[in-house]
């Protein structure tokens, strides 16, 4: 550059600039409508290629775009994305990948819910380890003399009691007592109508099916009353355990009472033994721990 100056400042480029004078620069000469031959004697101490090497550093190739406008930065930006043929972003990588996580998802809901429940029935059925055998198959008649058997109130849970129509005070307690606690439980929606209550006489001579129905207006009117012959009756009896026994030797119209155990049956709905609740159980007491088995 000081080469340039130095040429600017001789006395023939000081007469060739006191005339409008047109540059070109970039081939390496001046072209002047009056003096282009004293410019090209001032320029001729300069090669073209020395020329052209100093001016090299200002087209840097970082500076300037492609001959198309556009530089590799930007054609790879706009570059469209291809799903490879193999390996995880492949479209049989991905499917894989798609049927993992539903089968993931379909572990940790359905079969997780469907064990929880198989481990609950195994729980339950642990729980029955260790009580008694009560419970079991009869066939007897109701107070509309219809057929009924132990199938009859599958579905749903029966509270059943084994006493006689003439009996004076235990028997009409106890009755009132699991009326009351139906009564407890018919007030919450979850409890009511859940359970079924049974009278089953152990007097079958008197408690005929009309008796057994006079007998029930008295009480809670979901008791269904149930009577058969003595065989049928010994039959129920000895599958849930109960006791009975009249006089021996007792004359027609002869008034007697029957001596049995006094206990109220609670069994699920399946006909499998649940609970049991003796004299001593309030109808409070009851009603609560019926409610605990039907919620659980």
């Amino acid at each position: 550059m000081s080469l340039i100056k130095n040429a600017f400042r001789s006395k023939s480029t000081l007469n060739v600039l006191g005339n409008p004078t047109k540059f070109l620069v970039g081939q390496g000469f001046c072209e002047s409508s009056t003096a282009k031959s004293n410019i090209q004697t001032t320029f001729s101490i300069f090669s073209r290629n020395s020329f052209l090497n100093q001016s090299r550093p200002f087209s840097s190739q970082n500076n300037f775009k492609s001959n198309n406008g556009k530089s590799e930065t930007e054609k790879k930006a706009k570059s469209k994305f291809v799903f490879p043929k193999y390996g995880p972003l492949s479209p049989i990588g991905l499917s894989l990948f798609g049927m993992a996580a539903i089968s993931v998802y379909y572990y940790f809901t359905v079969e997780k819910e469907r064990m929880k429940k198989k481990s609950n029935e195994e729980l339950k059925a642990n729980l029955n380890v260790g009580k008694p055998k009560i419970g079991g198959p009869f066939e007897l008649v109701d107070q509309n003399n219809n057929v009924v058997t132990e199938k009859t109130f599958l579905g749903k849970h029966t509270l059943i009691y084994f006493g006689f129509c003439h009996c004076p005070d235990i028997c009409p307690d106890e009755l009132d007592k699991i009326g009351e606690a139906l009564t407890i439980l018919d007030k919450s929606d979850d409890t009511k109508d859940k359970i079924v209550p049974i009278f089953i006489t152990c007097d079958p001579q008197r408690d005929t099916p009309e008796v057994i129905k006079n007998y029930l207006e008295e009480f809670h009117p979901k008791f269904v009353g149930l009577t058969g012959t003595i065989e049928q009756i010994q039959k129920a009896c000895k599958a849930y355990r109960v006791y009975f026994s009249k006089p021996p030797k007792v004359e027609d119209g002869q008034n007697y009472l029957v001596d049995h155990s006094i206990f109220s049956y609670l069994m699920d709905q399946n006909s499998v033994f649940v609970d049991i609740y003796g004299k001593d159980r309030t109808s409070e007491e009851m009603a609560k721990s019926i409610r605990s088995y039907l919620l659980n």
